[in-house]
């Protein structure tokens, strides 16, 4: 019989910690892969990405350019994006009408702009 020392359990926010982590490399890699597999024509009339602001933003100004706005690293955003999308981007899509140029992505990165820089004290009256 062959003994092994047992292992220590984690607690459950960092195993849900690392598992975001993995999963925001993960997804980190697969958009880098995808970059470097363009064809490199920026003219051909598609959108290459489901956030072009804020991709703007990260092209122009690194991951600082994206905490200044949000708050939050460009990891942080992908692993809450990634709690909202399918609710965010089914209500965002359905209905009747002409259909927003915003991405719902950007929407969320605008939300967490104002969320950040508007001043919730001066607009509620002193209690």
């Amino acid at each position: 019989m062959v003994r092994s020392t047992p292992l220590t359990p984690l607690p459950a926010a960092e195993l849900l910690r690392r598992l975001a982590e993995d999963a925001s490399v993960a997804h980190d890699d697969v958009i880098q892969h995808a970059d470097s597999e363009s064809d490199g024509d920026p003219d051909d009339g598609t959108v290459d990405s489901d956030s072009p602001l804020l991709d703007g933003y990260f092209e122009s100004g690194g991951s600082e350019a994206v905490v200044t706005l949000t708050n939050f690293t460009m990891t942080e955003f992908h692993l809450l994006w990634s709690h909202v999308d399918a609710d965010l981007t089914s209500q965002w899509t359905s209905g009747r009408g002409r259909r927003s140029t915003t991405t719902p992505k950007d929407a969320f990165m605008m939300l967490l702009c104002v969320l950040k820089h508007y001043e919730l004290g001066k607009s509620m009256p002193s209690t």
